[in-house]
């Protein structure tokens, strides 16, 4: 993009006023001409600052006082005035055009209007690339255009260099955002992976591989199945989907996996399962002794379908002998007090086990494993997008969060070992609020589920980012949500919603904000920490949008 601004920003056709009062964060003019479209609230306009361009935003206009007998005319010369908050200077070079006041205007400044070609050259100057060659054009995302038709670029770095958020109520476009920021990404060496939370993005097409997890009842599905089996998940996620409750449970659990990592040695096991009532300790601690490495992995290395008798196992006293001569060489006999303790624990597990809905993690088969197609995704210099559909996993179990989080931990430790390569790796989670719970709670038991709050803290430097969609912005965990540097915010209704994203972008300009709950179908706000103005748009249509249709009222209830 040219540094230069592509035409003159004072000319003196636009010119709607003088500068007469200057304020820290604004100014007020004194309009010298009566056009309404041109001194519209919202307007962008210009306003001379020595060699430099200052850009600034019409929030209010106001119009003469009122004649002696309460009629609209305004009393001879008294001219209407409005107010401008400033937003951003532009230094006479091009350069630097980034969100702040360097220099503030002079009294009697002339105020323009800011025509969209010079909007255009703001929002999009700075991102050209300086290389010991020479200067290059950067790579353009087509998303959006002005009221006049304008387009308006956006860099990758800009778009998800600091993460990214599509924020808005429900049915005002953000899926058709999401879709366009894939379709335009993947027309370059994109590495894209959408978690498709309804699977309404079956219908992306340009080289996207299709995955799903879980069962598709309805047989519809034209995805390839994937599972996330169990043993890929670590001890953590086992406790966030078994919740175990109470002082007994969670020890117990623990103790029963250990247990069952070392079923494998010989002798130590009967039909899969450690036995301890009256039961020597010292085959057990030698076993461990030699495999605590094995033991401490955090993965669910063992047989699981043992795990709910392996629990009623580990129910015993922790000594043999009698009260008066206690062996502690030995474990005791059963506990019967903590057996009942354990009973909902071990029924519960039991019924995941068999439970139709999440076989995709209990009984995998040969089906092949989520993190399998991710790595041959990853490996491939020409594959783009991949779309895992989390549509037929339960919300019962926070099966999701789970899963999900197991993937974002995956790619993580990925990035860690320097496994993305030169090609940065962007997440993108649809629908972000039903999985992106940080802290699962259950009778005070809390399991952390925190593999995206990490990457929105390590990511960048690790070249993983991720860009999330939500309609309720206030669920998003504030350790998420205060990470992300660009916000494409539709119309948001709930005052919450609005105080969490104002409160997590701290570039957000007051005038800007006030514009969000009148936004229209399909426009949005850009705000970015290295965007110089939050700049509303229209987001233009995807070439293949997805599949977010309701119920047809008209023709159901007909």
């Amino acid at each position: 993009m040219k540094r230069n601004p592509p035409l003159n920003p004072f000319d003196s056709s636009r010119r709607l006023g003088t500068v007469f009062e200057i304020l820290p964060n604004s100014a007020r003019v004194i309009l010298s001409r009566s056009d309404a479209q041109a001194v519209e609230v919202g307007r962008f306009v210009v306003i001379e600052c020595g060699q430099s361009v200052l850009f600034g935003r019409l929030t209010s206009v106001q119009s003469a006082r009122q004649g002696p007998n309460g009629s609209s005319a305004p009393e001879s010369g008294l001219p209407a005035t409005a107010a401008a908050e400033l937003l951003t200077t532009i230094g006479a070079d091009g350069e630097n055009a980034l969100r702040g006041i360097n220099q503030y205007p002079r009294l009697g400044s002339g105020v323009y209007a800011a025509p969209p070609q010079l909007l255009r050259w703001l929002f999009e100057c700075g991102q050209v690339r300086k290389t010991p060659e020479g200067e290059f054009e950067p790579v353009m995302l087509n998303l959006m255009q002005l009221r006049d038709g304008t387009e308006v670029g956006l860099s990758p770095e800009r778009a998800f260099g600091r993460h990214c958020a599509v924020v808005g109520a429900t049915g005002v476009g953000k899926s058709w955002t999401l879709a366009k920021l894939i379709e335009e990404s993947s027309r370059f060496s994109a590495k894209m992976i959408l978690f498709d939370s309804t699977g309404e993005f079956h219908t992306l097409r340009s080289g996207v591989h299709h995955v799903h997890i879980g069962v598709d009842q309805s047989g519809q599905e034209q995805s390839e199945e994937v599972v996330l089996p169990f043993f890929a998940l670590t001890e953590a996620d086992l406790f966030a989907l078994f919740k175990p409750t109470g002082p007994t449970q969670g020890p117990k659990l623990r103790s029963a996996i250990k247990s069952l990592k070392l079923a494998r040695v010989p002798h130590l096991a009967t039909g899969g399962v450690v036995m301890k009532a009256g039961k020597l300790k010292f085959p057990f601690e030698t076993a461990y002794a030699a495999r605590a490495r094995d033991v401490e992995d955090p993965h669910a290395n063992f047989d699981i379908t043992k795990l709910p008798a392996q629990i009623d196992a580990e129910c015993v006293f922790p000594t043999g002998g009698f009260a008066s001569s206690p062996d502690a060489s030995r474990w005791g006999a059963p506990n019967e007090v903590e057996r009942s303790n354990c009973v909902n624990l071990i029924t519960r597990i039991e019924d995941m086990l068999h439970a139709p809905e999440l076989a995709c993690v209990f009984q995998p088969g040969k089906t092949t494993p989520v993190f399998d197609r991710i790595d041959s995704f990853l490996a491939d210099p020409q594959a783009r997008v991949m779309r895992i559909s989390l549509k037929h996993l339960p919300f019962s179990h926070d099966a999701r969060e789970i899963v999900a989080n197991a993937i974002g931990r995956y790619t993580l430790d990925l990035a860690r070992h320097g496994k993305i390569g030169k090609r940065p790796l962007v997440l993108m989670l649809d629908e972000a609020h039903h999985f992106l719970n940080q802290t699962l709670e259950e009778d005070h038991a809390r399991y952390a589920l925190d593999s995206f709050e990490l990457i929105a803290k390590e990511g960048r430097k690790l070249s993983l980012n991720f860009c999330l969609a939500t309609q309720r912005p206030r669920d998003i965990p504030e350790g998420i949500l205060s990470q992300i540097g660009t916000f494409i915010i539709h119309r948001l209704n709930n005052h919450m919603d609005r105080v969490a994203v104002e409160s997590a972008s701290s570039d957000a300009d007051r005038s800007a904000m006030a514009f969000i709950p009148g936004l229209g179908e399909g426009e949005a706000i850009i705000i970015g920490a290295d965007l110089p103005i939050s700049l509303p748009v229209q987001i233009l249509a995807p070439t293949n949008p997805p599949d977010s249709r309701g119920p047809d009222y008209q023709r159901q209830w007909r």
